[in-house]
């Protein structure tokens, strides 16, 4: 008989996504762990969204809906304000997990002490025809390692603990991106988190992703570093974080702000080439640099391929 109550509520997210939205449901249910609910969270969608949630006719499922646009992070939340679960679970519309995530998840979490406020696992990051596997190593994901290393965790490999996520306040609306990596610097000034090394889902980028609009992630990032100043210049990090600003800018073609900010970048570490390079290969304008840095990038991925000839790429967060 199935429980009133859910161990876990899986929060989807969603805005005119009816092309990929079932697909990930699917992916949910057909996990080996089955004691969940799911709660669709519509942000006004134009398209069929609504249709295709429905002609699933499962009672697990729940669909909400906002009569007005507002965000991932105000659909997360009013996922989470509707979830009964203990654990929290948030998968974007166009991911998809594997068949073992939310066992492997929830066992790892239920035998880590309450401290521990959230785990997230390992993931392949697919892009068209390319795939890489990205996985958080084998440390515990502190404050200051996470800003260290960067956010390479996407919301979809979150399982959180419920009473957790509401004692940081949940996701941030103010971020017009990397909302995952604010809520995971909180989450981490208050609370550990734990790891897997496993490869539990697939993070899908489409021509729609938020992750590849170049002037939400300038914007997004800036207000990281505003947020996180004072601990970024503790750690010696500005230069690293105002480099990566002023890529974001470049890439969405504003030179003369990206270019301020790798002088910017430049006065806290003036003893880094790169930014020199980097700067020389812009006087060719945006699309120079653009090819340049996905020629980078396809040197990269054969060259790894040659290291591993299994055909999956591997990068340690």
């Amino acid at each position: 008989m199935q429980k009133l109550i859910p161990t876990v509520s899986v929060i989807i997210p969603t805005y005119n996504r009816a092309y990929s939205i079932s697909q990930t449901i699917e992916s949910v249910l057909q996990q080996i762990y089955q004691d969940f609910e799911i709660i669709v969270v519509d942000d006004a969608s134009t398209d069929d969204t609504k249709e295709v949630v429905k002609r699933f006719g499962d009672s697990r499922i729940c669909y909400l809906r906002h009569e007005k646009n507002r965000g991932a992070p105000w659909a997360r939340n009013s996922g989470a304000e509707a979830a009964r679960g203990e654990y929290l679970a948030f998968l974007d519309s166009d991911d998809v997990w594997y068949p073992r995530l939310l066992e492997q998840q929830v066992a790892a979490l239920t035998d880590l002490p309450l401290d521990v406020g959230m785990v997230c696992c390992g993931l392949i990051r697919k892009e068209g025809d390319n795939c890489k596997a990205l996985i958080p190593g084998k440390r515990g994901l502190s404050f200051d390692e996470n800003l260290i290393f960067g956010n390479g965790i996407c919301t979809s490999s979150f399982l959180v603990r419920k009473t957790a996520f509401q004692a940081v306040g949940g996701f941030s609306i103010e971020f017009s991106s990397f909302q995952d990596f604010d809520f995971l610097l909180r989450m981490t000034a208050k609370y550990q988190a734990a790891t897997l090394d496993e490869v539990l889902l697939e993070y899908r980028l489409g021509n729609d992703s938020i992750s590849l609009n170049m002037d939400s992630k300038a914007k997004g990032f800036e207000r990281i570093i505003q947020v996180y100043r004072s601990d970024i210049l503790r750690l010696e990090l500005m230069s690293a974080y105002m480099f990566r600003l002023g890529q974001y800018h470049v890439l969405s073609g504003r030179l003369a702000t990206g270019w301020r900010n790798w002088t910017q970048a430049w006065r806290h570490n003036p003893w880094d080439a790169k930014m020199g390079k980097h700067f020389f290969l812009t006087l060719g304008g945006v699309k120079l640099y653009r090819y340049m840095l996905l020629m980078h990038q396809r040197r990269v991925a054969r060259r790894n391929a040659q290291d591993n000839p299994s055909g999956s790429t591997f990068e340690r967060q």
